[in-house]
């Protein structure tokens, strides 16, 4: 027998961890370019990609971000699919 317990699942949170995610990508291909050399730096460039992360579909350097949007959209299913899980990880992680 499952028992639903949702904070078992990350699921639930996961259009801000995607966003973060692609954020964390986007400042790592900086960093890799020469452009971070300290954490002031760092944090700058955390912050203009955080700012810069968009609601479509883009791709940018080999990589596809489908979107906060597609994110939101999901929302219901991820939602179903966490319930059905008994609260554990999900596809969408």
């Amino acid at each position: 027998m499952r028992t639903s317990f949702s904070a078992y699942s990350h699921d639930l949170n996961a259009t801000v961890e995607k966003v973060w995610r692609e954020t964390q990508y986007r400042g790592l291909d900086r960093a890799h370019a020469g452009e971070v050399k300290n954490r002031k730096d760092w944090i700058r460039v955390i912050k203009e990609e955080w700012e810069g992360i968009g609601f479509e579909e883009q791709y940018r350097n080999g990589r596809r971000w489908p979107g906060i949007n597609w994110w939101v959209g999901k929302w219901g299913d991820i939602c179903r699919e966490v319930q059905e899980e008994g609260g554990w990880d999900t596809k969408y992680m």
